[in-house]
């Protein structure tokens, strides 16, 4: 038998998994993949439609406000950047309203009309009966009966307004009923993973939309030119692609941040499958003065493995993947990153070693290839501490919204 050759296979299956395990870390704090929600809930944050708090929550469980609804909605729909010409006819909504510009948006195209005194409650609760009201108005009409609500155990609990615009939602399946599929729960609050739900499945449908409530398709993407990062001299690619509606900053590229969270062997308090968090200090600019990266951009990652020597803790290293940033105005974005740091060492494919897996080029689409230990690639010392610096190594592009001034 080779054993040279099975122990080859071994080390690339155990380093396969490693990064399958990455892949499958959970996708925010508080939202984990088991959630019966996760895939609506990260289309609607990736996507721009609903925001993070600024500790990284979704807060699933959460209600959602009158205006923060209006305002995802019109995001979908490609409608919230539409001039508004009228004025304010709600007496709650003013110059230093929240949502201003959303609430006189929606009513302008006539998606919402408020209530009868001539309010609109921004910061109320929006309620599952409001929500499918709203959805019904912006959908095509056709002629339906109720009798479609007569599965539903609490069907007698709509209000009388809303029993059409209920049975015209389910018939186009824009409505949610987690966790008992034969109730509607009309009067309940909705959460903030049902609103997840509710708007994923419109911007999967737009077609059911009618067409003056969609805006303009947005432009696609022109290529205007290279820039350069120069912020780590032996990084493997240093080029950021200039778009006219976003910036790719191609794998390879290294740029500082600093660590916002410990982890720490002493206490041996970090745990596999715990998140760390890191933090850009300072704002990254190519060297044509381009804002690549703005300060207080904050990453995750994950910790996929914990290796311990035997005689020195201290010395013990973890191997953490990066899955996401968040932008300092709340976007959020995917990112595939790993810590560059003095444990790390970065070597040309042409210097490929037996230690470095010949599967890390494929999956970054580089042609580098990364040599950090005998067991552990991407690794840091398991005793780091807030404030301490690193550098982080990009393994596959990074794109970020932008507009071309």
């Amino acid at each position: 038998m080779n054993w040279k050759r099975l122990l080859t296979c071994v080390a690339f299956l155990l380093t396969f998994a490693l990064w399958t395990n990455a892949a499958q870390a959970e996708p925010f704090k508080d939202v984990d993949s088991e959630h019966w929600a996760v895939k609506e809930i990260e289309k609607c944050v990736y996507s721009g439609y609903l925001k993070l708090d600024e500790n990284g929550h979704f807060a699933p469980l959460g209600t959602i406000s009158r205006v923060d609804f209006i305002s995802a909605l019109l995001r979908v729909l490609r409608s919230e950047d539409i001039q508004v010409v009228e004025r304010s006819s709600f007496k709650d909504v003013g110059n230093k309203t929240r949502g201003q510009h959303s609430i006189l948006t929606s009513r302008q195209m006539r998606i919402i009309y408020g209530y009868p005194d001539k309010t609109f409650k921004p910061e109320s609760n929006v309620t599952r009966s409001e929500t499918m009201s709203i959805i019904a108005n912006i959908t095509k009409k056709f002629t339906t009966d109720t009798s479609v609500l007569d599965k539903f155990y609490d069907q007698n609990s709509i209000p009388g307004w809303a029993r059409a615009l209920f049975a015209k939602n389910i018939r186009n399946n824009l409505y949610v009923n987690y966790p008992d599929p034969d109730m509607l729960r009309p009067n309940d609050k909705l959460t903030r993973a049902e609103a997840a739900v509710l708007l994923a499945k419109i911007s999967e449908n737009l077609e059911l939309v009618e067409a003056k409530y969609l805006g303009k398709q947005k432009d696609s993407a022109i290529f205007v030119r290279n820039e350069y990062l120069n912020t780590y001299a032996k990084a493997p690619r240093n080029v950021v692609e200039i778009w006219n509606i976003k910036l790719l900053v191609e794998a390879g590229n290294v740029f500082p941040a600093k660590f916002e969270s410990n982890i720490n062997s002493k206490s041996q308090s970090t745990k596999v499958g715990d998140l760390v968090n890191f933090v850009v200090v300072d704002d990254i600019y190519t060297n044509e003065n381009t804002l690549v990266i703005p300060a207080q951009t904050r990453f995750d990652a994950s910790v996929v493995k914990i290796e311990k020597t035997k005689w020195k803790e201290k010395n013990s290293k973890a191997l953490l993947t990066l899955n996401k940033a968040k932008l300092p105005d709340g976007t959020v974005i995917p990112v595939a990153a790993v810590p560059l740091t003095k444990s790390g060492k970065l070597v040309p494919i042409q210097k490929n070693t037996k230690h470095t897996s010949k599967n890390y080029q494929e999956e970054s689409k580089t042609d580098f290839l990364i040599n950090y230990s005998r067991v552990l690639y991407p690794v840091v010392k398991y005793d780091n501490k807030i404030g301490d610096g690193l550098y982080i190594l990009l393994t596959g592009d990074l794109v970020i919204p932008y507009e071309e001034l």
